[in-house]
């Protein structure tokens, strides 16, 4: 058959740019269909503005500290500044990055639009009121994933943040209950906390970061509730209201007694969800689970001729594995090199002060693999 395209690729985020880069690179003919802006999570609602947040507050902290050797200020950082910042600084590295006319240049088709499957080989190009129908021998779903909201009562009757609306704020707030400890809870509780705001951090679970070393995110919780970050952790989340005033009341139940909490803001970071539910994959015939499409090693879905890369698949949620996932996915499909997921040595960080990393198996998983292991402290 004579396709469109010889490779199509669904989502402009970090693994859809990687992979149409690479595709384009290689020779092959590509389409890259983003529904929003290129540079996807990673530029607009993540890495870029976090890390960009968390560098402005450490300047304030160390302002702070410094006070204690006899330096003096007049005032501390200016919050619509501090966000008027965050944003300039997204902006600059998608035009520095990902701006659809530098992949244009690299011979990468883009359209902008919602794609959904019309079957295994054929995509339809939905924006406004056009449609364009679009075939590809390969493509690679890079779509993603969005803030996931807990099932709490009261949560859509609510004005609330996610990591999606945080980086928009123009005024400081001056209470901020954060509904979980993962990475994106606790970096965001530093940063609000250094900047001024009070911050307040809620878990259902018994500590923060559940996927690094227990010990390790101790010692950092101790360090985070001596900078004067609250915590509320093995404590359920029962209701969500809005009180006069404009303030926020969270409900929630330790050990069986109610308490509540009532504050200016409330961010939603209680993890994240795959975006697949719109690209109408029963007509692709493409498996998928509650957490994600499902692929084998090689990126590969049960069509060979169709790969998922980065948080859609469900797998891992970092900005550096969806670029890994993109090149192994591109080098099966068009170079016929078996390469597969390096699961062993997948790096993360948190990104506090003091960083929190880690890479490889983890202490708990030697343990249930009966697999013999050395701690070293220094």
């Amino acid at each position: 058959m004579k396709y469109d395209y010889d490779l199509l690729v669904i989502g402009g985020g970090a693994g859809g740019l990687t992979a149409a880069g690479m595709g384009a690179n290689f020779g092959a003919k590509t389409l890259m269909v983003e529904e929003d802006k290129l540079g996807g999570d990673c530029t607009w609602h993540g890495c870029i503005p976090s890390k960009t947040l968390l560098h402005l507050s450490k300047v304030a902290q160390n302002v702070r500290e410094a006070e204690k050797f006899g330096y003096r200020k007049s005032r501390g950082l200016d919050f619509s500044t501090v966000m008027e910042h965050v944003r300039s600084k997204r902006e600059e590295v998608y035009e520095e990055a990902d701006d659809p006319d530098i992949y244009r240049r690299m011979g990468v088709d883009i359209e902008f639009g919602e794609a959904l499957f019309i079957d295994d080989h054929t995509i339809r190009i939905v924006k406004d009121e056009e449609n364009r129908r679009v075939s590809s021998r390969y493509i690679i779903i890079a779509t993603g994933s969005k803030a996931k909201l807990p099932p709490i009562e009261g949560v859509h009757k609510i004005s609330y943040h996610t990591s999606e609306t945080i980086f928009e704020l123009k005024e400081e707030p001056e209470s901020l209950a954060i509904i979980g400890a993962g990475p994106i809870g606790i970096e965001m509780a530093q940063a609000f906390h250094r900047l001024g705001t009070q911050v307040t951090v809620f878990d259902i679970l018994p500590r923060i970061l559940s996927n690094d070393d227990q010990e390790l995110a101790g010692i950092l919780q101790e360090y985070l509730e001596d900078e004067g970050i609250h915590f509320k952790l093995a404590t359920d989340a029962k209701k969500l209201s809005e009180i006069s005033g404009e303030k926020v009341r969270i409900e929630t139940e330790v050990n069986g007694e109610l308490s509540i909490w009532e504050g200016s803001e409330v961010l939603i970071a209680a993890g994240r969800t795959a975006n697949y539910e719109g690209l109408q994959l029963e007509r692709a015939g493409i498996n998928h689970q509650p957490n994600g499409i499902t692929v084998d090693n090689r990126c590969r879905t049960n069509k060979k001729h169709i790969y998922a890369v980065g948080d859609v698949t469900g797998r891992y949620q970092f900005t550096h594995m969806s670029e890994h996932m993109a090149k192994v996915a591109v080098t099966n499909a068009l170079l016929k090199i078996p390469k597969k997921i390096d699961r062993k040595h997948v790096p993360w960080s948190t990104y506090t002060d003091p960083e929190l990393a880690h890479v490889g198996a983890t202490e708990d998983e030697l343990l249930n693999n009966s697999i013999s292991y050395k701690t070293y402290r220094f």
